[in-house]
């Protein structure tokens, strides 16, 4: 399945080296839209099913925790 989140766009690294595609499913690539700039910014994914994170995002199976300036101004 294609997702218009996820992008072509290479961006620098400060450490670390290039992996193959879908290797690393648990991290994301978010590029927002903030206060007239865009935001590119990395996250990963957290298993809802954690304690105490059940049944906050009902019929959700993925949450993406991220830095707090990627997503809000």
């Amino acid at each position: 399945m294609k997702s218009d989140l996820v992008l072509p766009y290479r961006t620098k690294r400060a450490i670390g080296k290039e992996t193959p595609q879908y290797t690393q499913p648990w991290v994301s690539y978010l590029r927002t839209p903030l206060l007239g700039e865009t935001k590119i910014c990395h996250g990963f994914l957290v298993d809802p099913k954690l304690d105490g994170l059940d049944g906050i995002m009902e019929g959700s199976s993925d949450i993406v925790l991220t830095a707090a300036h990627c997503v809000l101004g």
